[in-house]
């Protein structure tokens, strides 16, 4: 009989910091599954050497993080310096600093590719298993393939134990740069709390709850405030439309003084889950997506939907369960 896996190193570059609780919350709810299941969870979450930030620590948690200090360069910054050396310089920082904390992991688990690039390394060095989640929009996903090197990147994926990803979508992607990855791909898509997000009879105290208007026809957006997810987007397509008011969960760097917009901000899952229900529909116009849990948390409330008619939105929904249209056209989205 195999021994189970008791203790497993998370390499990841996303994770809620201490003065942004909602960075990276999808990875923390990940892992919170993880505690339930093995002894001990260490995460390693690279921190920028320009950046003074800090990670979320929990106490009475199985769960370590530690920080190593490393180079964000971003993709289009110190152009006179050879990317490769660039990434070679950081997997061997991370690699140097990983060595001191003396782990013992049955298996190594990159949450995507983006941190596949850092954990190669320690996977060899300590020859434990590799798994890697590939859960980046498509757009991205052939971008980070492309800027590594095709043939650095398929080192990874074929010397990887499995890969999970999240859609149907991302397979296809991954197996058009080699179609000798099937055997190791499994996909698994994303999933909900079901006790968090479910349909309820509760409209009226809802709003009332969250001083919403009673009389007054809802949208309900969820996702960064950015141009790929479509937060401008879906209130252009709401100011052309009377008595319709929006619901804005997310952040970034968005100023608006719309009277459309009667809720703005970041939420807790509980109270995503309480707005989502308090609304009449939930649009979110995507140009690009892995898999989006926001369009399952809305589909667990039992909202209508409009989203976008791309390959990873199609996959999740249909022209049964919801209208799909071109994600930058404002008169479709209205």
């Amino acid at each position: 009989m195999e021994k189970p896996f008791k203790e497993v190193l998370i390499f990841t570059l996303i994770y809620p910091l201490k003065d942004k609780l909602h960075s990276g919350i999808f990875i923390k709810n990940l892992l919170d599954e993880f505690e339930k299941r093995l002894d001990h969870i260490n995460i390693i979450k690279p921190i920028s050497i320009f950046k003074r930030e800090s990670v979320l620590c929990e106490a009475n948690s199985k769960k370590r993080v530690f920080s190593p200090r490393y180079f964000v360069y971003g993709f289009f910054k110190f152009g006179f310096i050879e990317k490769n050396f660039l990434l070679r310089l950081n997997t061997n920082l991370i690699l140097c600093q990983a060595k001191r904390l003396k782990l013992e992991p049955d298996f190594i688990y990159c949450h995507f590719l983006s941190a596949a690039y850092l954990g190669y390394d320690y996977s060899l060095y300590k020859k434990r298993p590799l798994i890697i989640a590939i859960g980046e929009n498509n757009d991205y996903l052939h971008f980070l393939i492309n800027y590594y090197g095709i043939k650095h990147s398929l080192r990874i994926l074929n010397y990887s134990s499995a890969i999970i990803s999240v859609s149907e979508n991302n397979k296809k992607i991954l197996l058009q740069y080699d179609k000798g990855l099937e055997k190791k791909i499994h996909v698994i898509p994303n999933a909900i709390n079901s006790q968090i997000f479910y349909p309820r009879d509760e409209k009226v105290q809802l709003r009332k709850k969250y001083k919403l208007p009673l009389d007054k026809f809802i949208v309900c957006f969820i996702g960064h405030f950015d141009e790929r997810k479509g937060a401008y987007r879906v209130l252009e397509a709401i100011e052309h439309i009377t008595e319709v008011y929006g619901i804005f969960i997310g952040s970034g760097n968005w100023q608006t003084t719309s009277p459309r917009v009667i809720i703005r901000g970041v939420y807790s899952k509980g109270q995503i889950a309480d707005l989502l229900n308090a609304a009449d529909i939930f649009v979110l116009p995507t140009q690009a997506e892995g898999m989006s849990n926001a369009i399952n948390e809305a589909m667990g409330c039992g909202l209508p939907i409009v989203s976008s008619n791309i390959a990873s939105v199609q996959e999740q929904l249909d022209g049964t369960e919801a209208i799909l249209v071109d994600p930058n056209n404002i008169d479709e989205i209205r």
